[in-house]
């Protein structure tokens, strides 16, 4: 799940076009926030049964994160770089 909302939010980005540390800012809040929304309501998860919130939150954000940077950087380039 992680790694397809990193595609997704690649895509976005690559899209809309954000650039810079603020891309990559955005990027972790936002996926930070949807999986503690998820783990949080509907998995019903015991946080301290995990480790805590952080180790929660750390699985698989590395590789979600290099989906993200594909996605966003190919797509930015196609849309937005002279090819001249």
């Amino acid at each position: 799940m992680r790694q397809v909302m990193g595609l997704v939010l690649g895509v976005v980005w690559g899209i809309i076009p954000l650039k810079g540390l603020m891309g990559l800012l955005l990027f972790f809040l936002v996926n930070s926030a949807i999986i503690y929304f998820y783990y949080s309501s509907f998995q019903k998860v015991d946080e301290e049964e995990y480790g805590g919130a952080t180790e929660i939150l750390k699985e698989g954000l590395m590789t979600s994160f290099s989906a993200f940077l594909v996605s966003w950087i190919m797509l930015y380039s196609a849309l937005y770089t002279d090819m001249t």
